[in-house]
């Protein structure tokens, strides 16, 4: 039998996840690093990349108040 959790639980998790200032220090270093890894490459992929992350950014300084 798998595993059963209950949604409330789910839902604390995933909020303490998304507003640990050390897991999003962590995405965003990661974020940094394979923005560098992609942007070398110049082709499209890289550019739909940094809008992506560019994306994030923005939305992480818009749900956090820029922090």
């Amino acid at each position: 039998m798998k595993d059963v959790c209950d949604a409330a639980v789910v839902a604390r998790m995933v909020r303490e996840a998304m507003e640990s200032s050390e897991i999003r220090a962590s995405a965003q270093a990661l974020a940094r690093q394979l923005g560098r890894d992609i942007a070398d490459d110049g082709g499209s992929s890289a550019a739909e990349f940094q809008r992506l992350v560019g994306f994030i950014k923005e939305l992480s300084q818009s749900t956090h108040g820029g922090q």
